[in-house]
């Protein structure tokens, strides 16, 4: 969301710098704070880099001198600005690109390479369905095709403008891993469009606002009631949450915990965190992100000697693998880190991997709690069947 609100900022400047309706020059100040609105989208997600197009395109046509030169001298402008407010903002990029660099391929492989193993643009029609269904409204998609179709053939320049980051980023994202929060950057675009597209079709038959703004309301409705269930929804604490606040109220501070990661978020005490850096980088010297998080004071309270199952690449995490987990293995990993307690996620498709160690968890363990997701007057059969919702997937809220 934050993203979006920065590409929004970001195009409203670059509109202000596009010299579309005249050859009078716009102040190369314009330029700059375009450049500088693009460089805060970038630091805020990667995925913005997208913009560097559109940025592109309106340093070569904000001056109506087009020789190759002055061209060259907005293009040397517009990256050292968009760029330098970029690494100011991320100053870790850097300052460590060797972590940059392990990060953005262990990012690669999560989201990019798990997403294609079907072929390139395999998740293309799982977003053009989100995009219809789950996002703004049936309504409101097929006014957004009726207004880019009008724009294109009434204003190109304007109309490649507007596309010339949506188009881009969305067929990026279409190896990506489906995500609904994914599509978020490319709302704002469809609703551009769908007001022309609105617009055009009501001067057809009427010139007064009110008409277009009572089919305007009618068009958004659909949206605006998935998006109101959705807030309404989001409102309540997840599974999460309350885990969290059990363990805070039942389990003492510095007791060790197993648990899987994107569970319950827990605090590590200093001297887990210090061991896990020690264990994983092997004598090099902790990022600076790491020497600043071990220099807290006060330390936060409750934290916890906390264990992670499965595999990672985390340097500030202990892993235990589930291949040393289960069948003639039983629970003497964990009890070798003295572990006495842990937390698992259940799905209603079962992990292969989980199962060994989450027989013997059941075998050799004692359950505390459960938490569940679903209405306490849903029968277990029917929850078995509807998919709890996940905030980094396409998965859809269910009453």
């Amino acid at each position: 969301v934050p993203a979006t609100l920065a590409i929004v900022i970001a195009y409203v400047a670059l509109l202000r710098a596009w010299a579309d309706d005249g050859p009078a020059p716009r102040p190369a100040r314009r330029l700059a704070l375009a450049a500088a609105a693009c460089g805060v989208a970038f630091s805020t997600h990667y995925y913005c880099v997208f913009l560097a197009i559109p940025l592109l395109a309106v340093a070569w046509v904000a001056d109506a001198d087009r020789r190759t030169a002055r061209v060259l001298r907005r293009f040397a402008i517009v990256t050292a600005v968009s760029v330098g407010v970029f690494l100011l903002l991320s100053p870790f990029i850097a300052a460590e690109p060797a972590t940059v660099w392990r990060d953005v391929t262990a990012n690669r492989e999560i989201v990019v390479d798990r997403a294609v193993r079907a072929g390139a643009f395999a998740p293309l029609a799982r977003y053009g369905e989100m995009l219809v269904f789950d996002t703004v409204g049936v309504p409101v998609v097929l006014l957004a095709v009726v207004g880019t179709i009008a724009m294109v053939r009434a204003q190109l320049p304007r109309a490649l403008l507007l596309l010339s980051f949506p188009v881009p980023f969305l067929l990026f994202i279409s190896n990506t891993y489906p995500a609904s929060r994914y599509l978020n950057p490319v709302i704002p675009f469809v609703g551009v469009f769908a007001g022309y597209g609105l617009a055009v079709l009501v001067e057809r038959v009427s010139s007064r606002a009110g008409v277009f703004w009572g089919f305007a309301v009618l068009a958004a409705a659909p949206g605006l009631s998935d998006s109101l269930r959705t807030d309404f929804f989001i409102r309540q604490a997840d599974t999460r949450t309350i885990a969290a606040d059990l363990v805070a109220r039942t389990i003492p501070g510095g007791a060790a915990i197993a648990l899987q990661p994107y569970s319950v978020p827990l605090e590590p005490t200093r001297e887990s965190l210090a061991r896990a850096l020690g264990r994983n980088l092997q004598g090099a010297v902790p990022s600076a992100k790491f020497r600043i998080q071990l220099s807290r004071r006060p330390w936060p309270d409750p934290a916890y000697d906390v264990v992670h199952l499965g595999r990672g690449l985390d340097a500030e995490k202990t892993y235990v693998d589930y291949e040393e987990l289960g069948s003639a293995h039983g629970l003497t990993a964990l009890r070798r880190l003295g572990v006495t307690y842990v937390v698992v996620k259940r799905y209603n498709s079962p992990d292969p991997e989980t199962q060994p160690f989450l027989a013997s968890l059941a075998r050799e363990g004692r359950r505390l709690a459960m938490i569940s997701p679903y209405r306490a007057d849903i029968p277990g059969e029917q929850a078995a069947t509807i998919e709890p919702f996940l905030h980094n997937t396409d998965a859809r809220v269910h009453s």
